[in-house]
């Protein structure tokens, strides 16, 4: 049986319009002018394949990450390349809505933002959040960076005080320079 997933990622972004090779079945693509106009994003294509486990429960995810058109390709390639391998390969764990990675060092060169919060898809179509022709289903993850202040807010305060306060603030999620929400 062929895999359908990237197909199903394409109808709904449009096509790929470039590629990079993650691990030998992970690969890593580029959507352009997604999730907005002048803005890209980068996907997870084949981190499906790998069965991930919390507990008693099994899942299969792919990842998304934007920026604008002025981030560079090559820093946020390396990122989600890295983070693919040290983050859900090294223990083949997934990431659960609300969870924070970091904070670390700076996600980009000259970044504000040193975390990322995994979310529902929600700047997406709808259709990008679950891909139910595997076992389990495949599940979208959207990556948003947060700043440091940020990822210490939702680990004291949780995952929905944080998201109350981005519906109030209506940040530039896809600005790597970008003020935080939660004051300082």
């Amino acid at each position: 049986m062929t895999d359908q997933l990237p197909g199903f990622v394409e109808a709904i972004l449009g096509p790929i319009t470039q590629g990079w090779k993650c691990t030998d079945d992970v690969f890593i693509v580029r959507f352009d002018n997604q999730p907005f106009a002048q803005a890209k994003t980068f996907a997870t294509l084949g981190l499906h394949r790998h069965l991930l486990q919390s507990g008693e429960r099994e899942y299969r995810q792919e990842l998304l990450f934007c920026a604008w058109d002025d981030e560079s390709d090559e820093a946020l390639c390396r990122f989600l390349a890295q983070f693919v391998y040290n983050v859900i390969l090294r223990d083949h764990q997934p990431l659960l809505r609300g969870e924070v990675v970091g904070p670390s060092s700076p996600l980009l060169p000259e970044s504000a933002m040193t975390a990322v919060c995994a979310s529902i898809p929600v700047v997406f179509d709808e259709q990008l959040t679950v891909y139910r022709e595997t076992t389990p289903p495949t599940v979208f993850v959207w990556l948003i960076p947060i700043r440091t202040e940020e990822a210490q807010f939702i680990h004291q305060q949780g995952w929905d005080a944080f998201e109350e306060r981005l519906e109030a603030a209506n940040p530039d999620l896809l600005d790597f320079q970008r003020q935080t929400v939660v004051g300082r």
